[in-house]
């Protein structure tokens, strides 16, 4: 979803006049510098630690650029839904290697 996320955002950029590629391979042309590098650091190498680093920037870019979409379109966002995955990942993240139970509630 980051990667439609990321078309729609230069989508709206450019009044949808270009398309950003099948696979998004002309996004570094049409997104601001911040954000491609953003999407760089959304890959990883083959390490816990690292993967780990990836999906939290993923998450956070995807939730920075949803909100530039919706702006640039005109549109509401509800952030609720984007706060409780957030908050589902770091309590993920943060369970001892021997859990045998998810005892998760969202605030």
């Amino acid at each position: 979803m980051l990667m439609q996320m990321l078309k729609w955002y230069a989508g709206a950029l450019c009044g949808f006049d270009r398309t950003a590629g099948k696979c998004g391979d002309r996004l570094e042309q049409l997104l601001p510098p911040e954000l491609w590098n953003g999407y760089l650091e959304t890959f990883a190498v083959c390490r816990e630690d690292d993967i780990w680093r990836a999906l939290f920037k993923a998450c956070e870019l995807f939730t920075a650029v949803s909100k530039l979409t919706a702006e640039a379109l005109g549109l509401a966002i509800e952030d609720e839904y984007d706060r409780r995955v957030t908050a589902f990942l770091r309590y993920t993240h943060d369970l001892p290697r021997d859990a045998e139970t998810l005892d998760f509630t969202a605030d």
